[in-house]
C-alpha cells in the first residue's frame, strides 16, 4: 500500500475517544492534478428528450450484488458521468473505499457496512478528500467492511443539491433536467420495490414515454435511471421511473475551470451527519449538543 495511509482502527465504543485533531494532524495531504474543466450551460427551451448515453458522458453499469450500498454507486456514477462532461476523461471510482470509510468499523464512519446509507455519507467522503481514489486500489467486495485511506484522485469542492421532484406537474422538474444537461447526471432516491430506499443516477428523460415504468405504472413521461445490478439487468442495466413516482435526495457536481488546487483542509467531521452525536445514539442519549472547531494556522 505505497500509496496509502492506514489508521490504527479499533472497535466498540471507539469514537468518542478519537483525537481528531492529532488522527487528521499525521495524515499527509498530497497535490493533486489540476484538471481542464469545462462548463457548459444550456438555455431556452428544454428538449422533449434527452440521454448522456448519446453523448458518452455514461460510464459503464456496475453491480452491487447483495451488499446495501446503493447510495455509493449512484454517487459514484453521477461523479464519472459529470467528470466525462467536464474533462473528456473515462473515470473508474472505488465504491468500496466510499462505502467501508464510511462504515462502523472505520474511524470515520457511523452506518453498518454493506447494510444501507445515505447521500450525506458520499458528501462527508468527497468533502473530507478521502476519495474519490481508483477503483483498481480498492475492488468492489459486497461482503468486506475494512478498506485503506488512499490519496484522493482529486478534490471535489462542488456537491450541488436539488429539490425533490413529487410529480410531473411539480415546477422543479424543469431545474432537475437542466442540471442532467449541464453536468451530465443527477444522484436520486425513491422508493423500491421491496419497500427500501434505492439510489441510482438520472442520465435522461423522455417526455413522449407512453408506457409502463419500472414499477408497472402507465407513464407518459419518464425519468431514464442508471441502477447498480449488473449491465444484465432490466434494459442493459436501466430503467425507466414515471414522474408521477416522488425522487428525493437529488444531487450533482459541478466542475468550474480554475487554475489551482487548494492543498490543505481543516475539519474535524469526518462523518458528515454523525448519529454517534445525535439524540438517537445510545452511547450520549441527550438533546442538545454543542460542537466548536479550533484550528491553528501552522504556515501563511
Amino acid at each position: 500500500y505505497s500509496n496509502a495511509n492506514l489508521f490504527n482502527i479499533t472497535f466498540g465504543n471507539y469514537l468518542l475517544n478519537l483525537e481528531y485533531d492529532n488522527m487528521y494532524s499525521n495524515r499527509p495531504i498530497t497535490a493533486v492534478p489540476v484538471l481542464n474543466y469545462t462548463l457548459s450551460s444550456s438555455s431556452g427551451s428544454l428538449p422533449a428528450s434527452y440521454d448522456s448515453r448519446d453523448y458518452g458522458y455514461i460510464t459503464p453499469v456496475k453491480n452491487q450484488a447483495s451488499g446495501g450500498n446503493c447510495w455509493a454507486f449512484g454517487g459514484l456514477a453521477t461523479l464519472e458521468a459529470c467528470l466525462k462532461k467536464a474533462t473528456g476523461i473515462t473515470f473508474d471510482f472505488s465504491e468500496e473505499n466510499v462505502k467501508n470509510l464510511m462504515a462502523e468499523f472505520s474511524l470515520f464512519g457511523w452506518s453498518g457496512a454493506n447494510s444501507g446509507g445515505n447521500d450525506q455519507m458520499v458528501w462527508a467522503y468527497l468533502a473530507s478528500w478521502f476519495g474519490p481514489v481508483y477503483d483498481e486500489y480498492d475492488p468492489y467486495d459486497e461482503y468486506s467492511s475494512l478498506s485503506v485511506l488512499y490519496n484522493p484522485a482529486m478534490h471535489i469542492q462542488n456537491i450541488h443539491a436539488l429539490p425533490d421532484i413529487s410529480n410531473e406537474y411539480d415546477p422543479n422538474i424543469n431545474l432537475v433536467k437542466r442540471a442532467i444537461m449541464d453536468y451530465g447526471a443527477v444522484t436520486m432516491t425513491t422508493a423500491w420495490a421491496t419497500g427500501e430506499n434505492h439510489c441510482m443516477s438520472l442520465v435522461g428523460w423522455d417526455d413522449n414515454f407512453n408506457g409502463y415504468d419500472y414499477f408497472g405504472n402507465y407513464a407518459n413521461k419518464a425519468w431514464i435511471v442508471k441502477n447498480s445490478y449488473g449491465p444484465n439487468w432490466e434494459y442493459n442495466g436501466y430503467l425507466y421511473i414515471s414522474f408521477n413516482k416522488e425522487i428525493y435526495d437529488l444531487y450533482t457536481f459541478i466542475f468550474t475551470p480554475r487554475e489551482y488546487e487548494y492543498s490543505g483542509i481543516y475539519q474535524y467531521d469526518y462523518g458528515g451527519l454523525d448519529i454517534y452525536l445525535s439524540g438517537l445514539d445510545i452511547y450520549l442519549p441527550f438533546s442538545n449538543y454543542y460542537y466548536k472547531n479550533i484550528f491553528i494556522i501552522n504556515n501563511v
